[in-house]
């Protein structure tokens, strides 16, 4: 089990349990587990699944001159360095994912609970001690 156990498909909104169910029936998500854990912050996973950055994630070798001939027909040198950034940001997306222990076998360090999904930043957990 993850360390942060995944919410339960039934228990998901709408919206994200269709992106999860759709993705892994098109071969987009090889399984919905990281997916379920990024749920507890419904934009978290709506943003996850617009980033869609196949060719510098898989083949960044294949960007070369042409790339962005056809990126600057329709962006600024600024947007494009934004642009690139943005996806930057967005790759060490699997290293966190690693450290979730998504295939693990040992009891969720986080168990689930409907409370905890969409809480806000300012909002400290339910379960959290002032540290002295």
């Amino acid at each position: 089990m993850p360390r942060i156990e995944p919410i339960p498909l039934d228990e998901l909104a709408p919206e994200p349990r269709h992106i999860i169910e759709e993705g892994v029936a098109d071969g987009l998500y090889a399984t919905p587990i990281p997916l379920q854990i990024f749920a507890y912050k419904t934009q978290q996973i709506l943003m996850t699944n617009a980033a869609l950055l196949d060719l510098l994630s898989a083949d960044h070798h294949a960007i070369d001159d042409e790339f962005y001939r056809r990126l600057g027909e329709h962006f600024t040198a600024a947007q494009i360095i934004e642009l690139g950034f943005a996806c930057a940001n967005s790759m060490g997306l699997h290293r966190f994912i690693h450290t979730l222990d998504v295939f693990g076998k040992a009891p969720p360090v986080i168990p689930y609970s409907a409370d905890q999904v969409d809480t806000a930043v300012s909002e400290p957990p339910v379960h959290a001690s002032t540290p002295t």
